[in-house]
C-alpha cells in the first residue's frame, strides 16, 4: 500500500518508489493582456473609433477630442494612440491569466520617454498615469508568478499632442 504522493514501479529484481510530490510540474509562461484603457477614469468605446471622429462627450462633459487608434491589439483594444493635450491622464487595466493563485501576480511597468526605469514589483492589475506632458511615449507592463522569470511586456505607445500654442507655426504666426 503506497501513500497518495507515491508512484510505485516495480522490476523484475526491485520496487522503486516516486515521490510524486516532489516532481515539479511544467508551468506555462504567463502572458499579459491589456484589458481597458480609460480617458480621465471614463470608459472609451476604442472599438468603435474611427477616423472621422472628432469629439466623444461623457457624462459630466469631460470630452475625448479627436482620439487616433493607430493600431490595436486583438481584443481591440489599441496599443498605438494619440490624444489632444487636454486627455492626458490614463487608466491602463491589465490581466494575467493565471488559475491557480492570480491574486500572487507580480506586475511592473515603465514608461520610456518619462521614466526608463522598472516599477516595483505590485500586485493591482492597473496604472494610473496623471498629467501626462505632451510628448510621444511607450508604456511596457509586465508579470510574472513570484520568484519566476518576467513575461515578454505588452507595449502601447502613446502620443499626447503638443497644445496648439506650443507648435512652432503658431509662434511664428505671433511673430509675423
Amino acid at each position: 500500500h503506497s501513500a497518495p504522493q507515491q508512484l510505485l514501479i516495480a522490476a523484475n529484481d526491485r520496487l522503486t518508489v516516486v515521490n510524486t510530490s516532489a516532481l515539479e510540474k511544467p508551468r506555462l509562461p504567463l502572458s499579459l493582456e491589456i484589458n481597458h484603457i480609460r480617458v480621465f477614469n471614463y470608459e472609451v468605446p476604442w472599438e468603435n473609433i474611427s477616423e472621422k471622429d472628432t469629439l466623444i462627450r461623457f457624462s459630466n462633459q469631460t470630452q475625448l477630442m479627436q482620439p487616433k487608434v493607430f493600431s490595436r491589439f486583438d481584443n481591440g483594444i489599441p496599443n498605438a494612440i494619440s490624444l489632444h493635450p487636454k486627455n492626458n491622464t490614463l487608466d491602463i487595466e491589465f490581466s494575467a491569466i493565471e488559475p491557480e493563485h492570480p491574486e500572487h501576480i507580480e506586475y511592473s511597468y515603465r514608461v520610456i520617454g518619462m521614466f526608463d526605469t522598472w516599477s516595483k514589483p505590485f500586485t493591482r492589475n492597473h496604472i494610473q498615469l496623471t498629467q501626462i506632458p505632451h510628448g510621444t511615449y511607450t508604456v511596457e507592463i509586465k508579470c510574472r508568478r513570484p520568484s519566476e522569470a518576467w513575461s515578454n511586456p505588452q507595449i502601447l505607445d502613446i502620443t499626447i499632442r503638443t497644445p496648439y500654442w506650443k507648435t512652432t507655426s503658431f509662434i511664428t504666426f505671433l511673430c509675423i
